[in-house]
């Protein structure tokens, strides 16, 4: 059984990316790749650079499509596909003039469903921090103040926050284990059950 999440991608005022997963949404799982992604200072600007130059949102005409990034087993996957595709260099440090266009297919509203999306990190490049939310309803529901306030009709579900790093804490960070006992500590503090871990599943 899979454990479905959401890998998304907050700049300049909007929603970039809403990729849906299958996979190990656990924190242990998805929650450690965008852990060691975001642990890259240069991967930060690579991923400015590949969303704002080679990815496009999917239209109804784009029927054959067929790319990873559309794949519900690439999960925290996403972030790098499209930073690579921003960097200025290429393998032989020659200027790449391949456009590298990343079609994307926006899930957004699944985050709506908190009984199926189990987990959701959120990236918000504006404000340099790592949001992570698990899919127990918010029981405040939709105030002005929640991250998907617009996100589905007013009265829709949205998920709980466990807990937020900035960029510059995940620096500082030495290891995975300690960055799954900082969200752990959230967890017991939110009183949250966080441990867990998808079983014969391969991850994306």
């Amino acid at each position: 059984m899979g454990t479905r999440h959401l890998i998304c991608v907050w700049w300049k005022g909007k929603w970039w990316v809403a990729q849906y997963g299958q996979w190990n949404g656990y924190p242990e799982g998805q929650g450690v790749r965008v852990f060691k992604f975001l642990s890259v200072a240069r991967n930060i600007d690579n991923l400015k650079a590949g969303l704002e130059n080679h990815v496009y949102e999917l239209t109804e005409d784009d029927h054959d499509v067929s790319h990873k990034s559309l794949s519900r087993d690439t999960g925290a996957g996403i972030l790098g596909i499209i930073a690579r595709a921003g960097q200025e260099f290429d393998g032989d440090d020659n200027l790449s003039t391949d456009p590298k266009k990343i079609p994307l297919c926006s899930n957004l509203g699944f985050v709506n469903d908190t009984l199926f999306c189990e987990w959701v990190y959120v990236v918000d490049l504006d404000k340099n921090i790592l949001e992570i939310f698990m899919g127990v309803a918010d029981q405040g529901g939709k105030d002005e103040e929640h991250r998907f306030k617009d996100v589905g009709p007013e009265g829709a579900c949205v998920p709980r926050l466990v807990c937020s790093f900035k960029f510059q804490e995940l620096f500082l960070l030495k290891s995975e284990e300690e960055f799954l006992e900082k969200v752990t500590e959230q967890l017991k503090l939110n009183g949250e059950e966080g441990d867990g871990e998808d079983e014969n599943n391969e991850e994306g």
